[in-house]
């Protein structure tokens, strides 16, 4: 966050211990959502989210014919996407609780690279 911009990169953060280890993070302009186990049904939408991002993603690399999104930063086309960096602390609680996010997650590790999205669990 310190050495880009929110149209370079923004962050998505999971907590599933009270959302308290990314209290700090939640004021960056780089954070477009803070996701807790305070709110259960927060997680399902934001999987939905995640995966209509993906979709949409996929579909805005292959109208503009690119491999990635370096391919697209490269080129500076306006419609480029900022990198998506999604940070999941306590997977393990998370994955016993709402188990349909895990095939999210793995939906996301084999697809998300090249489209901008990133994943840091712990």
């Amino acid at each position: 966050a310190a050495a880009h911009s929110p149209d370079r990169v923004t962050f998505l953060f999971v907590d599933y211990k009270g959302g308290s280890a990314f209290a700090d993070c939640v004021e960056l302009p780089h954070t477009v959502g803070l996701v807790t186990d305070l709110s259960p049904h927060l997680v399902r939408r934001a999987l939905t989210s995640l995966r209509a991002e993906l979709h949409h993603r996929e579909h805005l690399f292959n109208r503009k014919k690119a491999k990635d999104l370096l391919e697209l930063e490269k080129r500076r086309d306006p419609d480029t996407p900022p990198a998506l960096v999604l940070v999941i602390d306590e997977f393990a609680a998370l994955a016993g609780e709402v188990p349909e996010f895990v095939d999210g997650v793995v939906d996301i590790a084999q697809r998300g690279r090249s489209l901008g999205i990133h994943l840091i669990m712990a």
